[in-house]
């Protein structure tokens, strides 16, 4: 029943919202690209991978060439995902000495939880990588270790996030057995090597760039935030508000602390590896300066669920039985409150994310393709919206589909997207607010004039809102000799 509620509420919200990621629709270009023959890329005959969901990337392909709505289907195939996380993470809490009751508070937790909600309907893979991830944890706890190298390569296929998973798993049976399990790991290897060949022989070489470009780009950002701590730790803000803010964000890491203790008092060994899991997983994020999406919160998430799971039993716990009657009438109505804000809040927040969608970049997308020249190159930062629905080449200020741009983004640059403009000078350039005043002051810094060289033709904007984009085209090609 709690399956099928995560079921009924993730249908319902897409129906309501209509929500599609900006970052899914570069997914679902790659997709196009290849059912329509152009092969897997973003911009056509421009061999980069920049996909990070191979995998997931081919089936959008192989339904978009089936007729089918490759979106919606992505989309439900996520939600399938969240459906069965439900009864796998009761499983994972039986498999750790859990009773029945705290299995259903886990489940309750995934159903409910507004971040696991937004990816589920977004389009995106994250549900699909969540899934994952838990079952390979719950296949080694319970021993199966052919089954979880098997789908281990799959699922690393669909994110690369699985890679870290199987790793500690692998060191986990080290530890424990003091032995490495080479025939399982034998099986992921040869279900990987033929992406493996065709990513390098096709790409030069199999791992997606778009780390390395967000670690470069938004690095060189951080580099010139004004604040010294954060310019160390520029994500810390983010993180905090999403473990620490209410109403899920508090309760939820709360309880999840207690039932780190409760666990820890069991002495339950199994619960240490997928700890450190999320320690270095986070970690990770928490040391790096790139720009973070609350997507990359999303898959060790379902640990979090059955440490919250275990708190709330051990809350509920005393022995005295007035006692416990009162802790459940507390424990039912303070779920019902955060459920009552948590999809309201979430359904607020996907309504308004795209409502920009749909009155600014996708309105953008479409009036470039039909005013640009087909072979014209558009230079931007968003590439999805307007790079899906104008169908023109994308000059990527980021680098994740454009990786020669990553080269501007030196130390000494004022701002490396004007630097891209007048090594490439593309057709047309999309600029927010910020992004043109940066423009115009690199530009006086090298004695040229940016409206000799581009000229303002189109403003898209949600009034009253800061969602801004100006649109310019080229007037004449740069000559910073004169």
């Amino acid at each position: 029943m709690i399956a099928l509620t995560a079921a009924f509420i993730r249908v319902g919200m897409m129906l309501a919202t209509h929500f599609t990621s900006e970052d899914f629709l570069i997914t679902l270009r790659y997709a196009q690209n290849l059912s329509h023959g152009n092969g897997l890329v973003f911009n056509r005959w421009e061999y980069v991978l920049g996909t990070t969901t191979p995998l997931y990337t081919l089936f959008l392909a192989g339904v978009d060439r089936l007729g089918l709505p490759a979106a919606f289907c992505g989309k439900l195939l996520n939600i399938a995902a969240d459906f069965l996380l439900c009864p796998l993470l009761y499983r994972w809490v039986q498999a750790l000495g859990g009773d029945e009751r705290t299995g259903v508070v886990a489940a309750l937790c995934a159903c409910l939880c507004p971040l696991q909600i937004d990816w589920a309907v977004s389009g995106m893979e994250t549900g699909l990588v969540t899934l994952g991830c838990t079952l390979l944890w719950v296949l080694a706890l319970e021993g199966e270790l052919t089954l979880c190298y098997l789908l281990a390569a799959f699922v690393i296929l669909v994110r690369w996030d699985a890679l870290l998973v199987i790793l500690l798993i692998t060191m986990q049976c080290w530890y424990t057995n003091r032995r490495i399990p080479v025939r399982q790991m034998l099986i992921t290897t040869c279900i990987l090597i033929p992406f493996l060949l065709a990513a390098r022989h096709w790409y030069g070489s199999p791992l997606p760039g778009t780390a390395f470009a967000k670690s470069q780009v938004y690095g060189w950002r951080a580099d010139h935030i004004s604040n010294p701590f954060l310019r160390r730790l520029p994500i810390l803000p983010k993180l905090l508000h999403v473990f620490l803010g209410f109403p899920y964000g508090l309760p939820f890491t709360v309880t999840g602390i207690l039932g780190l203790i409760s666990l820890w008092r069991k002495k339950s060994v199994h619960i240490i590896w997928p700890l450190i899991w999320v320690a270095v997983y986070w970690g990770s994020f928490l040391t790096s300066r790139i720009l973070l999406f609350t997507w990359y919160l999303v898959p060790p998430l379902p640990l979090m669920y059955v440490l919250s799971a275990f708190g709330i039993a051990y809350i509920l716990s005393p022995e005295s039985k007035p006692t416990r009657v009162v802790l459940k009438i507390v424990a039912v109505a303070s779920l019902a409150i955060i459920s009552y804000f948590s999809l309201t809040a979430s359904f607020h927040v996907l309504s308004r994310d795209q409502l920009v969608e749909d009155t600014v970049r996708k309105p953008m997308g479409i009036w470039l393709g039909r005013h640009a020249a087909p072979g014209d190159t558009v230079m931007l930062e968003p590439i999805g919206y307007v790079g899906y629905y104008s169908k023109l080449r994308v000059l990527d200020v980021i680098g994740l589909v454009s990786p020669q741009v990553l080269r501007f983004y030196r130390p000494a640059a004022v701002y490396p997207p004007f630097d891209i403009a007048v090594a490439y000078h593309p057709e047309w350039c999309v600029l927010r607010p910020g992004e043109l005043l940066e423009v115009r002051q690199a530009a006086t810094a090298a004695h040229v004039h940016w409206s000799n060289y581009y000229k303002l033709v189109k403003t898209f904007e949600l009034t009253p809102s800061s969602y801004v984009y100006y649109i310019f085209k080229r007037a004449g090609k740069w000559d910073l000799t004169k």
